[in-house]
């Protein structure tokens, strides 16, 4: 009764939520560094988050 929004909804829903999650990730970091300058672990984890984003952003597809 509910298969469209359980195999084609569900998982666009999580994956949208899982690249604004990252996003903010990304913004809080880059807020935070504005401050803490000296920060290295934060600045890896930038780093990274930053990589992980242009990943999604080349690999993600919407479901339809």
């Amino acid at each position: 009764r509910n298969w469209e929004f359980h195999y084609i909804g569900v998982p666009n829903i999580i994956l949208m939520l899982r690249i604004n999650i990252l996003h903010i990730e990304i913004k809080y970091l880059e807020e935070y560094l504005k401050t803490n300058r000296n920060d290295l672990l934060a600045k890896d984890r930038l780093d990274k988050a930053k990589l992980k984003f242009k990943d999604f952003a080349q690999t993600a597809i919407y479901t339809d």
